[in-house]
């Protein structure tokens, strides 16, 4: 009798377990079958809107990475470029008259101070003509003074901003004076944009607070030239351009 009994409450088990894993099993592809339907898990279908704001609220330490990092998500340009309609992504978009960029740009460190190769840093922008965030932006300007590329400050300014000017020949000209009065790439010191602050106001404008370390070519005490400028910045179709600036304080000598 007790085997008989034990024999029978291990079948009681056993059917009980085999009733358990089934509804388990039936739970599971119903859970499954909703999920595909409707996409209830796929964190990519929809990021939040905040996502972009936030990755630009950044630190100073932050910003050459931030260089890197936005390249995982660059968008082709949308704007029409040259006679041909080609995309500045596979031919310059700008006829770069003085140019003086790195004839080794692969192992060149970018003038703009992120550490990086000019190749795998600012080239890419000054090929297309355009920059698609705020914080490249700023920093391939920057390199666009070093490297003698008035056409590209041009280029990335609001056209209806009041930094426009309609004499764009006379102004190619101050910026190139600009370009050859100060030094912006040296072997000993550290020059470069440093970004401090980039907040959205929304999803079309941004204002920055930056620092740019230059050499004033002209003064030869060797010392550092410190310009702060707050700008703001607004986007045009898929890329962003200069809209205006203003100098907050500065140290060393001005020309």
């Amino acid at each position: 009798d007790r085997l008989r009994s034990s024999i029978q409450n291990k079948t009681k088990d056993m059917k009980m377990r085999r009733s358990l894993g089934a509804t388990l099993s039936v739970l599971c592809a119903c859970v499954l079958a909703i999920v595909q339907h409707t996409n209830a898990f796929n964190l990519l279908s929809a990021p939040p809107r905040s996502q972009e704001h936030a990755a630009f609220n950044i630190q100073p330490l932050a910003a050459s990475a931030k260089l890197s990092a936005a390249r995982v998500s660059l968008r082709k340009s949308q704007s029409p470029t040259g006679v041909l309609g080609l995309s500045a992504g596979i031919y310059s978009v700008v006829d770069y008259k003085y140019s003086q960029r790195p004839d080794k740009p692969d192992s060149t460190k970018c003038a703009c101070g992120s550490g990086m190769s000019y190749t795998k840093c600012c080239e890419e922008w000054h090929d297309r003509g355009e920059a698609v965030d705020p914080l490249i932006l700023i920093k391939s300007r920057y390199s666009a003074f070093a490297y003698c590329l008035p056409e590209y400050i041009i280029a990335t300014t609001q056209k209806k901003g009041p930094e426009w000017q309609s004499d764009t020949k006379a102004w190619e000209q101050e910026l190139l004076e600009f370009s050859k009065t100060y030094g912006f790439v040296h072997d000993r010191r550290k020059l470069g944009a440093i970004i401090e602050e980039c907040k959205y106001q929304n999803d079309n404008k941004a204002t920055l607070l930056f620092k740019a370390l230059m050499l004033n070519n002209k003064d030869n005490s060797g010392k550092i030239v410190e310009l702060w400028e707050k700008s703001t910045v607004v986007r045009e179709g898929s890329y962003w351009v200069y809209q205006k600036g203003s100098l907050q304080e500065y140290s060393g000598p001005l020309a």
